[in-house]
């Protein structure tokens, strides 16, 4: 796992990130995250009460990715991220930090909508656009 490319890519102006999780029934989401953060070898996310929280409490796995959008489809810059859930809090050292972060980068009405901060074990990574062909 490329972990300076990750730190290089969520640091670049313009990243767009989703994350994708999937209910205890299987039915998808998708949702756009400003919030997202690599310390100490995982990913990090604030969110707020929604769907994707509810998502990760019935089934932890998720998929991150990180795009640079190009002038055509090939000129896109990213990864995809495989996750797991590892641990989730709404409040003490690490949750205080996230905020203060988004504070300071989108202001005080992003960062009220974080009540928790979810970090994730990175279990693979993948290029955005992949153009191997399929081996089955």
């Amino acid at each position: 796992m490329n972990l300076k490319k990750i730190a290089t890519l969520l640091e670049t102006p313009g990243v767009i990130g989703t994350l994708s999780t999937a209910d205890g029934d299987g039915l998808p989401n998708c949702a756009v995250f400003g919030s997202v953060r690599l310390i100490d070898e995982q990913i990090i996310v604030g969110m707020g009460n929604n769907r994707t929280l509810s998502n990760l409490y019935q089934n932890p796995h998720a998929t991150l990715l990180l795009m640079i959008p190009g002038t055509s489809l090939l000129n896109f810059q990213g990864m995809r991220l495989y996750l797991k859930m590892n641990g989730c809090e709404e409040s003490g050292e690490l949750f205080e930090k996230i905020k203060a972060e988004v504070t300071r980068e989108a202001g005080r009405g992003a960062a009220k909508m974080i009540g928790t901060v979810i970090s994730f074990d990175i279990l693979d990574g993948r290029s955005l656009i992949d153009l191997s062909r399929p081996t089955h």
